[in-house]
């Protein structure tokens, strides 16, 4: 449970886009969460519904019950904070909800969250996506780890899914050259993985992202070049180009909700568009990193193994295929970046 602090160990920063209920299931479990002191800014994505009123709320019955947490709103503008007062590591820990004009992706809500949690000076941030239930024991677990490890600037847990939570989603993975990666042991038993330690990694998702409190002076923000997605794998990169140490550490658990935020998008049930969105992100990404012919001949490859995934995978037909590949072709080649009109009409199979 949260206790009174004179300043946060972790500052946790949540991203909440009309997902106010999932907000409000992760938030219950940070407060059981055992030792550690942590301060939690939730990020309001310019949510169309009451999710700012739902989490206050509830915030609120949380002070009454004397968890101590002083609960703060302050709304975010296109030049940065813009009224409300922003508690700084003052008696209590604190739950700030920051409330932005618009919906800015994951990259850019993350970022705002990052810079009002350092204003508290945090030893770790924690990026949680809100659609997640923590174990009691993962931040102090991770602080542990990061304690005993000088080296160690970035990290994940064991994730599994809420649904099943016998079953790992992932504890982190590996990257490699040329856009190839990995999970590690992905829809694995939990129980195969180990119950402590940290292993090296090269990715660590942003689902559950633990990050050394000097790293942004480090290593930079993360990129708003991709309104969803991407932005986690460029700053591994960004992170391993820098010789920096990442790893998995074992015993800081988590439950995901896979897809929820995505899913609210989305224009059907299908994976189709997801899978649109995560190739798009991936061409749009390595464009910076290759000559245009060698980009070109490594797109070429993607998009094979792309059409050889939806014809065993998805099972479509030729129709829908030609357009998933060819659209794909033709938006790479102009897109620098992928903003929201992008992200939104591919996730919603505009392109079929």
């Amino acid at each position: 449970m949260l206790t009174k602090s004179e300043g946060p160990q972790i500052g946790v920063i949540l991203i909440n886009w009309n997902g106010w209920a999932d907000t409000i299931e992760c938030l219950d479990s940070l407060l059981q969460a055992s030792e550690a002191r942590l301060d939690i800014t939730v990020v309001d994505n310019g949510s169309s519904d009451d999710s700012v009123d739902r989490i206050r709320d509830w915030a609120r019955t949380r002070v009454e019950k004397e968890q101590l947490l002083d609960v703060r709103v302050v709304n975010w503008g296109k030049s940065g904070w813009s009224s409300g007062a922003i508690p700084t590591g003052g008696k209590y820990p604190a739950l700030r909800i920051v409330r932005v004009w618009e919906n800015t992706g994951f990259a850019k809500g993350a970022n705002i969250g990052m810079r009002v949690a350092a204003l508290s000076s945090p030893k770790l941030y924690w990026l949680l996506n809100n659609d997640t239930i923590v174990d009691p024991l993962c931040p102090s677990v991770a602080l542990q780890a990061f304690g005993r490890d000088a080296a160690l600037v970035c990290a994940t847990g064991p994730i599994v899914y809420s649904g099943d939570r016998s079953t790992v989603w992932n504890c982190g993975g590996w990257l490699w050259y040329g856009g190839l990666r990995k999970y590690s042991s992905s829809n694995h038993p939990l129980a195969s993985v180990p119950k402590s330690g940290v292993q090296r990694r090269t990715f660590v998702t942003g689902c559950s992202m633990f990050l050394r409190g000097d790293i942004l002076t480090r290593a930079g923000m993360l990129s708003e070049d991709f309104f969803f997605g991407e932005e986690d794998i460029e700053f591994c990169l960004r992170l391993r180009r820098l010789k920096l140490k990442m790893g998995c550490i074992y015993g800081a658990l988590v439950a995901h909700k896979v897809s929820a935020s995505a899913d609210r998008l989305a224009a059907s049930d299908s994976n189709l568009g997801r899978a649109y969105v995560q190739y798009l992100n991936r061409l749009v990404h390595y464009k910076r990193y290759l000559s245009p012919l060698a980009w070109r001949l490594w797109k070429a490859l993607q998009l094979a193994v792309a059409a050889i995934t939806l014809l065993r995978v998805y099972r479509v037909g030729a129709p829908v295929l030609f357009r998933f590949v060819s659209n794909l072709w033709r938006q790479s080649e102009r897109l620098v970046t992928v903003d929201r009109e992008t992200f939104v009409a591919a996730i919603q199979e505009r392109w079929k």
